[in-house]
């Protein structure tokens, strides 16, 4: 075999040349009250490059996950027309069938969504790294970076679902074997306490897992690590930094979330009056608009 010559290494893409840009520890932090300024800003300066990334990954994952629920929907409209299960007739095994379909339509769309909206986080972490860094921004470039990392980001999934998932899992379980050890939950007394305990230990757990990894989606995006390197990079960088990653991120949720609903009801009332009733479609477009409200 002939000897390795770094002259002759292969070109790196110019994304991952600018890929190990996250600090290895925390670093002094923005002050809370110029978040916001810094973020509407940012929106100001790279809103094209940040409306690509989102037509491209988050618009498809939207219509997706959207979609994905139409045709059990249509099944259950069609099993209980007044949409009370008083009136559910006995399922033959056509609708069995069909109920199933549906529901594993809707996992698929929940996991191509859930995908697509990984790579929207990813290309949009890369478009503020370069923006921050005064490096040039590309939505393209961004693009290419998010689906070069899908696959560990998909793995990180994987990981803080089943580290989560299982936690509640056990600890359910747990729960309930100490609820019901002594009789009827309502009856009370020391094994129910115990079990409310871990309920209320499970959640801020929970709480606590969501402050200390919300950084390994960046590290992600930003460096090569891989699922467990990224979890430890967060847990290094979010350490003292607890309470103000809390309210940042609560802050988001509700920002998000209004704005989330507003735009669901102007995008409503613009679907269904003005565009699908002049078209006879005013029945398909509220099943539509109402699996996206429940989607948003």
């Amino acid at each position: 075999p002939q000897p390795f010559d770094a002259r002759h290494r292969p070109p790196v893409p110019a994304w991952q040349n600018r890929a190990m840009t996250m600090p290895p520890h925390a670093t002094a932090p923005s002050p809370l009250g110029s978040l916001a300024e810094q973020g509407v800003a940012l929106i100001r300066r790279r809103a094209r490059a940040l409306l690509a990334v989102s037509v491209i990954f988050g618009l498809p994952g939207t219509l997706l996950s959207v979609a994905s629920v139409l045709p059990l929907a249509a099944t259950l409209q069609r099993l209980v027309p007044d949409g009370t299960a008083e009136t559910l007739p006995p399922l033959d095994e056509r609708a069995v069938r069909e109920i199933g379909l549906g529901l594993l339509i809707v996992v698929a769309g929940s996991i191509g969504s859930g995908i697509l909206g990984s790579l929207t986080a990813l290309a949009v972490t890369r478009i503020v790294a370069d923006d921050r860094q005064g490096a040039p921004v590309s939505a393209r470039a961004a693009a290419r970076g998010a689906i070069g990392r899908a696959l560990p980001a998909i793995g990180l999934s994987v990981v803080t679902t089943i580290a989560i998932g299982g936690t509640w899992l056990a600890g359910g379980m747990l729960a309930y074997l100490l609820a019901t050890a002594g009789g009827a939950p309502t009856s009370g007394g020391p094994l129910v306490f115990a079990a409310l305990a871990i309920l209320v230990a499970l959640v801020a757990a929970t709480v606590v897992a969501g402050i200390r990894w919300s950084m390994a989606g960046p590290a992600i995006a930003l460096t090569a690590d891989g699922p467990l390197a990224a979890l430890r990079r967060s847990w290094r960088l979010t350490a003292g930094h607890g309470l103000r990653i809390l309210v940042v991120l609560a802050g988001t949720a509700v920002v998000t979330g209004v704005l989330g609903s507003l735009a669901s009801e102007i995008g409503g009332l613009v679907i269904t009056d003005l565009i699908a009733t002049p078209l006879g479609l005013a029945d398909a477009a509220e099943k539509i608009v109402a699996a996206t409200r429940e989607h948003a």
